[in-house]
């Protein structure tokens, strides 16, 4: 069971990672090209949190992976 596990943690680590280039071309889409402005609004929230959890589960994967180039991401 545990090759399993690590492999689909793993493919979900993966597929989470791939969004962040995503997030960062909406970013400057919205900002840059339609203009808007850079202000404070609570629906940042949602951004800024995953973000945040992305980062900590990704150095614990690291650890518990004994991989350590993951770090980097994190």
């Amino acid at each position: 069971m545990r090759p399993f596990v690590n492999g689909t943690t793993l493919i979900l680590w993966a597929w989470a990672t791939w969004w962040i280039p995503l997030l960062a071309f909406f970013g400057v889409w919205r900002h840059l090209v339609r203009r808007s402005p850079l202000t404070y609004a609570p629906l940042y929230w949602s951004l800024v949190f995953p973000l945040g959890m992305y980062a900590v589960a990704t150095y614990r994967l690291s650890l518990a992976s004994d991989f350590e180039p993951i770090e980097i991401f994190s």
